[in-house]
């Protein structure tokens, strides 16, 4: 019988304060991207998984 076995990595959350950070020091050519592009971006950037909501929040 075969066993599958998962890892698990737990992933340290940016804090908001980080996230605004990241957010003044992007290049100027994402000030037209919108909160769902911007998750992505941070996703492939830095590898921090943000909440569009969460996104939303700190954009506002």
């Amino acid at each position: 019988m075969s066993c599958i076995i998962d890892t698990y990595t737990s992933s340290q959350q940016p804090t908001d304060q980080e996230i605004r950070n990241a957010l003044r020091n992007l290049d100027h050519r994402y000030y037209l991207y919108g909160y769902r592009r911007l998750c992505a971006l941070f996703r492939q950037q830095f590898g921090w998984v943000i909440n569009h909501k969460r996104m939303r929040r700190i954009l506002a």
